[in-house]
């Protein structure tokens, strides 16, 4: 039996929609994952907002990464995962 965490707490309460309507983010065909306070976002459609984001949960700043090795926008349905404290990206479809 796992004993029950508690120090895990909700640090925003809103929708992705919410968030990606006014913000440089992508609509669909996207990953994401969480770390911390932090919401990753890899691929996506549209193309113009493809990329790899993080979006800070408390300012609801975006913020432009560098993207993985061998990413490309539009790549998309990548899997993104967080194992011990890091950010792994997994799969996916390219845009060829």
């Amino acid at each position: 039996m796992r004993p029950e965490r508690t120090d895990l707490r909700p640090v925003a309460r809103v929708s992705y929609d919410e968030v990606a309507r006014d913000l440089p983010l992508p609509e669909s065909h996207f990953a994401c994952a969480a770390l911390g306070e932090r919401l990753y976002v890899l691929g996506g459609y549209p193309l113009e907002r493809s990329g790899f984001h993080a979006f800070d949960a408390r300012t609801r700043a975006v913020e432009a990464l560098a993207p993985p090795p061998g990413f490309a926008p539009g790549d998309h349905f990548a899997f993104l995962a967080v194992l011990e404290g890091e950010l792994h990206a997994v799969g996916g479809l390219t845009v060829e």
